[in-house]
């Protein structure tokens, strides 16, 4: 202050700040810098209290200047607090219950005591209550005592506020702090019925009143139950519910073990969502009821109208239902089975036990004790522990004896001829018991049960239709309430007539040597004319015998006749039979059969392979021969060797001839002369032999071919042709001997696509490729070769360009882009022409004309270009093109231009406008 100014830099000065708004701390050094200015950066830790503080600044001890401070200033300490809930947190408390609520308010430096304002919220939906008084606990803890008596049940918030000096206001708020119950209520507890079955189903009922309880936090009921005496409890069923005066139903069956007075009881635990469950608990009052034996019902099953023989076993058979399940009884249940011997007392007792699906069975097997005809018997259950006594409905049965059948006469094996009368004697009696039984019925039958007679005592007269051989007759006996009798078989062997039948084949039959002729008779039963198996029969060949062989299944006997070495000519084939006793035949005078044949001998030719099918008919062409090798057969013996083949043309003309090898193979030529006219020709071929007969006459065809030569005389060889002009198209055709000849002449371009017919013709190329080439000509004729030749040649053709965009006199806004499109084109075919460069322009004047840009035209003849005006006004936009002897195209129409009207169309505006001054002035 003496010189007035502000104190050099570096020198020490502390700053002072009040810890409780009086005391102050030990201070903070700093210096000052070169305009004598201090500066201290406070942070305010915990050991300065949250309110109004001093703080003031000076020096202490300074070597060159008095110590001196400032004045006092004021600084403000603030804080943030944070208020929580301490209790309740998602606990369950019972109405009626006093809840205690604590909280905390606390910064970063501890809890905060004294706060200015204090509020505890205790909410539920719209409905906000306050617990008052609020009491503090220090180190920031507060705690309130909240009654719930008469209050809303289930799910409560709270929300703590709070403010105080120089601290920010602050709030929380818990959602779902705590959960108000009631405990669960059990009314009316009940069984329906209340004497039941084990099996019957039980219907216990409960009234629930769970005031608090939803569906999402239902109540746990159980049911219990116990037999009369003992004490502890078992579970038998829990469901969940909720309400009030809510109706809980158990439906419950039990087992035959549960038969005695028993007593039961419900409990009920509450829930819901808190961290301790809630869980209040209650319990019903305990009653008693009783559990007896199930009703059942029986129905028949087996047994019932059925034939049941004396000494065998019969099963009877009952299901035992439960009536009270509504199922079949299960295994090992008692059942007792009461059956008739005299039709109406029932005398006999079988016990027995049930199966897994509830059948009681019995197996009953009645002696001679048993009468015969009707009888009775019933089934059910009878002294069980599990299930009352029923028996089933009355069931019949009817006891059958067995008939014994003794054959008396005739004797076993004995011989019988047709139309012999045959004593048929026998008697009956019951097999198991021994009584004769005279008042039944018998016959007399054969081994396919065809009847023979009737009687005890009786005859019988063989048919004359009878089969032959061994047959089986029996006694069949019957009567009512006994079973059929049958006797043992009795054999007895029946004796036929035999015959010859027909032969084959049949009289007059021709065939050729080397044929294996089945030479077939057939033997006949004389009486029934049917065929008779594995009868004997022999062979004779001109009245020698030859084979024996026994007929089949048919009757048919077979002798295979090997032909191969018999010579032409007639033969007697004949076939006999004898007596045949193992058959039990004797034959008749029709004993033999026969037939004549005639055999041939003939030449066959069986093979014609030509080496050639198609051959050409001048010499200098190959191949221009044949080689025809041909088969021959003695008959159908095998291979006849040197047998003499011909070979024939049309006209009779022998042109070769052979002999045959051993294997009957022989080779001939067939080589046309060069002057026969180009067909199909046909070869015959004839075989003969010495002592044979000839061959029939054969044939096969060759074509026989010539050759078309042309030669092109029109146009000339690598020749320039443009598409306007008109391509003569000029040839001679000739054959493989230089003779003038018709022929179908068409011409074709370099893709082998038709652009004329005939010798001599024109072609207009309008459509072709331009470009260096070919045209190919090809003459046709039938039995002919093809003709052909090809010349190269050059076809070019004409470009024209035109202007696609802009349109004449179109108007374009300066300075927008002006679109310029272009197209060049073949003016023939009007198709665009790839990569064909095209020259852009414009002018304003008649003497300045400007080179925009050259473009290769794309694949459909385009090119597009973006031109951006410089100036406004009229503007000639002009394409141009040149010729490209690389794509053979001359100029057409070169160029072609449009004019449109470049003009300035956008009013003014301002843009960004100032006025300056902007005040008024004087």
């Amino acid at each position: 202050t003496d010189k007035e100014e502000y104190l050099p830099d570096s020198q020490d000065v502390y700053f002072w700040i009040t810890t409780d708004g009086n005391l102050w701390d030990s201070g903070t050094n700093k210096v000052t810098n070169s305009t004598g200015h201090a500066s201290d950066d406070f942070y305010a830790t915990c050991s300065y209290d949250v309110m109004s503080q001093k703080w003031k600044v000076g020096t202490v001890n300074n070597n060159y200047y008095f110590d001196t401070n400032s004045t006092n200033y004021t600084l403000h300490i603030w804080s943030h607090f944070e208020p929580y809930i301490l209790e309740p947190i998602n606990v369950s408390v019972l109405r009626g219950s006093n809840l205690l609520i604590k909280t905390n308010m606390t910064d970063n430096c501890g809890g905060i005591d004294n706060p200015s304002s204090s509020t505890l919220a205790v909410e539920r939906g719209g409905f906000t209550s306050y617990c008052t008084p609020i009491y503090g606990e220090g180190s920031g803890i507060y705690n309130c005592t909240w009654t719930t008596t008469g209050r809303s049940l289930r799910w409560w918030n709270i929300t703590f506020s709070a403010s105080k000096s120089h601290y920010v206001s602050n709030s929380t708020k818990l959602e779902s702090a705590f959960f108000l119950a009631t405990k669960p209520e059990l009314d009316n507890p009940s069984v329906d019925p209340n004497v039941g079955g084990w099996g019957e189903n039980f219907e216990f009922t409960i009234y629930l009143t769970d005031r608090d309880s939803s569906s999402d936090d239902q109540a746990n009921i159980s049911l219990w139950k116990r037999k009369w005496g003992e004490s502890s409890w078992t579970l038998l069923a829990s469901k969940q519910d909720y309400g009030v005066s809510v109706e809980v139903n158990f439906d419950e069956t039990f087992a035959c073990e549960d038969i005695k007075l028993s007593q039961y009881k419900f409990n009920v635990t509450d829930t819901c969502g808190t961290s301790d469950g809630c869980g209040y608990t209650n319990e019903s009052i305990i009653l008693n009821f009783t559990i007896e034996k199930d009703n059942v019902t029986v129905s028949k099953t087996f047994g019932d109208i059925v034939d049941v023989t004396r000494g065998n076993s019969q099963k009877f058979e009952v299901r035992v239902w439960d009536s009270d399940r509504g199922e079949y009884i299960g295994n090992g249940y008692n059942c007792s089975f009461w059956i008739t011997e005299d039709g109406s007392l029932f005398t006999v007792l079988d016990n027995t036990t049930s199966n897994s699906q509830g059948y009681c069975a019995v197996f009953h097997t009645p002696d001679c004790n048993t009468g015969i005809g009707p009888q009775k018997w019933v089934g059910g259950v009878f002294d069980d522990m599990c299930y009352s006594a029923k028996n089933s409905t009355q069931a019949d049965f009817d006891a059958y004896g067995s008939l014994a059948v003794t054959v008396l006469s005739p004797e076993n094996a004995t011989n019988v001829a047709k139309w012999q009368q045959v004593w048929f004697n026998s008697t009956v009696n019951d097999s198991l018991c021994g009584e004769f039984v005279n008042d039944g019925s018998v016959e007399w039958r054969n081994e396919s049960n065809g009847l023979l007679a009737s009687g005890y005592n009786t005859t019988w007269g063989v048919p004359v239709d009878y089969k032959t051989g061994a047959t089986q007759i029996y006694a069949h006996a019957t009567r009512q309430y006994y079973n059929p009798g049958t006797s043992d078989n009795v054999t007895l062997y029946v004796f036929g007539w035999s015959r010859i039948g027909e032969i084959y084949p049949i009289n007059g039959s021709n065939y050729l040597a080397g044929t294996l002729i089945p030479v077939e008779c057939y033997v006949r039963d004389a009486d029934s004319n049917l065929t008779i198996e594995d009868y004997n029969v022999k062979f004779y060949k001109n009245g020698y015998y030859n084979f024996t062989d026994n007929t089949n299944g048919d009757g048919k006997a077979t002798w295979a006749w090997n032909t191969n070495d018999e010579l032409a000519g007639y033969y007697n084939i004949s076939c006999n039979i004898t007596n045949d006793t193992v058959k039990y035949y004797y034959v008749t005078s029709d004993m033999m059969n026969w037939t004549t044949i005639k055999i041939d001998r003939p030449l066959i030719i069986t093979d014609i392979i030509r080496s050639e099918t198609t051959i050409y008919r001048n010499d200098s062409y190959s191949p221009n021969e044949s080689v025809i090798s041909v088969k021959v057969d003695d008959a159908i013996v095998g291979p006849s060797e040197n047998a003499n083949v011909t070979f024939y043309n049309a006209s009779g003309h022998l042109f070769d001839y052979c002999l045959t090898n051993s294997s009957g193979w022989c080779n001939g030529t067939y080589n046309p002369h060069d002057s026969i006219s180009p067909d199909i020709y046909t070869i015959y071929i004839n075989a003969t032999k010495t002592g044979q007969d000839p061959s029939v006459t054969n044939s096969t065809q060759i074509t026989v071919k010539g050759v078309l030569v042309i030669n092109i005389t029109s146009p000339d060889e690598n020749s320039t042709y443009s598409k306007a002009q008109s391509i003569p198209l000029v040839l001679e055709v000739k054959d493989e001997n230089n003779n003038q000849i018709s022929a179908t002449v068409n011409w074709y371009d370099q893709f082998n696509q038709k652009i004329a017919q005939g010798v001599s013709t024109n072609w207009l190329p309008t459509e072709a490729v331009p470009g260096y080439q070919n045209i190919t000509s090809k003459a046709t004729k039938t039995y002919y070769d093809d003709g052909n030749d090809v010349v190269w040649l050059t076809i070019n053709s004409i470009a024209d360009v035109y202007v696609y965009e802009p349109s004449q006199d179109d108007i374009f806004s300066y300075p927008d882009n002006v679109t310029i499109k272009c197209k060049v084109e073949d003016h023939y075919s009007y198709e665009g022409i790839e990569n064909y460069a095209i020259n852009l322009w414009y002018n304003r004047t008649t003497l300045d004309i400007y080179h925009i840009a050259t473009i290769n035209a794309s694949s459909n003849g385009f090119v597009e270009y973006n031109w951006t005006p410089t100036d406004k006004g009229n503007t000639t936009f002009m394409c141009n093109i040149s010729d490209d002897a690389d794509k053979y195209y001359v100029a057409g129409q070169s160029s072609d231009a449009v004019m449109a009207w470049v003009k300035d169309s956008t009013p003014p505006w301002f843009k960004d406008s100032l006025i300056i001054p902007n005040q008024s002035i004087e």
